[in-house]
């Protein structure tokens, strides 16, 4: 018994030197230093003894490798991380995430770069699938690079996919409304950010994107509720003041629509399109001293706004100042010589003038940038059929 307890005390006393031994060479090694220094956040130090580790050749190669490409990323070296990776693969290693890694920088997420590069994001994103790689945040990178890349419907896949792993992102939501949006579908963007708002309540871009999509689908009543939520959590915010007084106009309450264009002007002063439905509200009420002021200072702030020089080329027309109307319309044509509505104008300001030839011709260009416009049509056919 005393034989047995002996040996079995030489083998713990050997075991021991073996394992002190094993962790003093491992707490020297230049894989364990350069492990110290990666966690520490030392990047450039770490690469310096993993570099000396792949030269050696020993036991920790293969995670050498692996952290000085992560290194490498970590620091935003695009060209040196691909060039590691590419060095762990000639050596026979490979590893997917290693490629997300390097997509990550294509996608330039961090904005180091000047802009991302979205189809090399999705090559070693492909690359990073085939192997193995399926966490939400993977997939919210892959829809990123589909998304930017213009593949909207490969993008709105991935979102999902992220979000069956994820179903409280609410950034995701966020996203995936973008791309519905990008492709048209505005009752889905809309049932994405209300997903969203389940799970944020406070958010304040989820409320802006809701009152956008609102907006653009023509539901003014709720765009302007969500407006105005985003006017409690921030007051002054400019666009929700514009967008809420023009939600108001194209409700036709007038009244509310002015007294919050006015509102947005004391916050600034220098959006023209403020001063342009304050000439329209002008208008509405038959003040067109009011309306002309109004159009001027629209000109004024932005002397390319083509629909405030026609707008104000109407007023001089309908008081038979067709010389001034004029000239606002050829001036709106010189800021847009495309514009279909400025030669419809323009041809009636002619048409007012008895210059059959010069309307024509105008009534033909507009039919030619817009050949459904029935009026253009009705006009012309008119001119034709008259003698004189």
């Amino acid at each position: 018994m005393k034989k047995a307890r002996l040996f079995l005390f030489v083998i713990l006393v050997f075991v021991g030197i073996i394992t002190y031994s094993m962790t003093a060479v491992c707490q020297e090694s230049d894989f364990h230093l350069g492990i110290q220094s990666y966690l520490s956040s030392e990047y450039e130090t770490a690469i310096n003894y993993f570099d000396q580790e792949i030269d050696s050749n020993d036991l920790f190669v293969y995670d050498a490798y692996f952290y000085r490409t992560v290194s490498y990323a970590s620091l935003y070296n695009l060209l040196e991380t691909k060039n590691s990776l590419k060095a762990m693969i000639n050596a026979g290693y490979d590893v997917g995430y290693l490629h997300w890694r390097v997509g990550q920088l294509y996608l330039n997420k961090d904005s180091q770069f000047d802009s991302a590069l979205w189809s090399e994001a999705l090559e070693e994103f492909n690359k990073a699938y085939d192997m193995g790689i399926r966490t939400a945040e993977f997939h919210l990178d892959m829809a990123a690079a589909y998304q930017g890349n213009g593949q909207y419907d490969k993008a709105i896949t991935e979102y999902k996919l992220a979000l069956m792993q994820e179903p409280r992102n609410v950034n995701g939501y966020v996203s995936l409304s973008i791309a519905y949006k990008e492709l048209g579908k505005y009752n889905e963007a809309v049932k994405a950010l209300e997903t969203a708002l389940e799970n944020d309540a406070e958010n304040l871009s989820i409320y802006q994107g809701l009152a956008d999509l609102k907006f653009a689908i023509g539901d003014y009543a709720e765009a302007a509720e969500y407006y105005k939520k985003t006017l409690e959590m921030i007051p002054n915010r400019v666009s929700s003041l514009l967008k809420l007084s023009m939600a108001y106009y194209h409700m036709e309450q007038y009244e509310l629509a002015k007294d919050q264009f006015l509102k947005t002007i004391e916050e600034n002063p220098y959006l023209y399109q403020t001063y342009y439905y304050l000439g329209k509200i002008a208008e509405i009420d038959e003040n067109y001293t009011e309306a002309i002021k109004y159009y001027e200072l629209a000109i004024e702030y932005n002397s390319q706004y083509v629909e405030a020089l026609i707008s104000l080329g109407d007023i001089y027309l309908t008081q038979n100042n067709q010389y001034r109307a004029k000239s606002l319309y050829n001036l709106a044509l010189e800021k847009n010589p495309n514009y279909p509505k400025a030669h419809l104008h323009l041809a009636k300001a002619f048409i007012m003038l008895n210059q059959k030839e010069s309307a024509i011709y105008e009534l033909r260009e507009t039919l030619h940038l817009d050949s459904d416009n029935e009026e253009a049509k009705q006009l012309l056919e008119e001119l034709l059929k008259d003698p004189n």
